[in-house]
């Protein structure tokens, strides 16, 4: 009995043998993609952009400053000294900005204002003593009114009055409301 036992057992291993070697062998090769053959990279060209900027005095304007739209730079102004002041909302009221302060000579001031968001609303822009966290109600200087989200003004009080001590650049809810700071930045 162990011996027909031992026969079936060798002759299945020869069936599944011959099975194998009937359909090509252990493992069958790995099929064929046929996929395309892909040239050589494509090329892409870009279009030419060319922009006109205006023509701003050497040096005038301090590394990383870009004036806003619509203000325009007088010539003579004292780059060395100038100033930047980052204008924080006050009063909830989502206005942020960046004035550039420079002495423009004969005891003159250049303020340049950029605001957003730029609506259509008129603020009220002032140099006033003290910080912004108590900004004065009295202004050393009035800058010409915030439109559009633009001002410039060149001013009567010297760059010294302007940027020595405890001052602040105040924007105004209105003409009505100057005791309503929307943004302010200490001028340091």
């Amino acid at each position: 009995m162990h011996r027909r036992l031992w026969f079936g057992g060798l002759g299945l291993v020869t069936a599944i043998g011959l099975v194998i070697a009937a359909c090509g062998g252990g493992a069958s090769p790995a099929p064929s993609l046929n996929l395309p053959t892909l040239g050589p990279s494509p090329s892409v060209s870009l279009p030419a952009i060319s922009a006109s900027v205006p023509s701003l005095p050497s040096g005038a304007l301090p590394s990383g400053f870009v004036l806003p739209s619509g203000v325009t730079m007088p010539s003579g102004l004292n780059s060395a000294t100038a100033k930047t002041v980052q204008l924080t909302a006050q009063n909830n009221s989502g206005v942020t900005g960046i004035a550039f302060i420079a002495d423009a000579g004969n005891g003159q001031t250049f303020v340049a204002i950029g605001v957003t968001p730029a609506a259509s609303v008129n603020y009220p822009a002032t140099i006033a003593t003290g910080p912004c966290i108590t900004p004065g109600t009295t202004a050393k200087a009035t800058l010409t009114n915030v439109v559009n989200g633009v001002s410039q003004s060149t001013v009567s009080a010297s760059f010294a009055d302007v940027t020595s001590g405890t001052n602040a650049l105040v924007l105004w809810k209105s003409a009505q409301e100057m005791q309503t700071a929307v943004a302010c930045g200490d001028i340091k």
